[in-house]
C-alpha cells in the first residue's frame, strides 16, 4: 500500500535525512508490503499478514523509517549514513 505524500519538513525523523538540505524538499510516500500464508485464513477469509514492512520512500528511490513487523517482535531501522553522488545526464 502507497500512502498519501509526504510533505518535505513533515513528519522528521532523528536521522541522517533529517539535516540533508539536497532532500528537504523532494516528496516521499509511506510504504507498506504485507506478506500474508496462503494457508492461514479464517471461517470469513480475512487474514493477518505473516509479517509486514513499512518504510517512507522518496521520489527519488531513497528510503527511511524502516520498520519490519514480524507480529511477535518489530525491528526498526534507522539511516544513519547518506552520501549523495553527483547525478550524471543519461546518453
Amino acid at each position: 500500500m502507497i500512502g498519501r505524500k509526504i510533505a518535505g519538513k513533515e513528519r522528521q525523523h532523528d536521522d541522517v535525512v533529517a539535516n540533508e538540505p539536497k532532500l528537504t524538499d523532494v516528496a516521499r510516500w509511506p510504504v507498506t508490503i504485507s506478506y500474508f500464508d496462503k494457508g492461514k485464513r479464517t471461517e470469513n477469509n480475512e487474514q493477518t499478514p505473516a509479517y509486514a514492512i513499512g518504510f517512507e520512500l522518496y521520489e527519488n528511490g531513497i528510503s527511511r523509517a524502516l520498520v519490519l513487523d514480524y507480529n511477535d517482535f518489530v525491528v526498526a531501522g534507522k539511516l544513519t549514513s547518506l552520501d549523495i553522488k553527483p547525478s550524471k545526464r543519461c546518453p
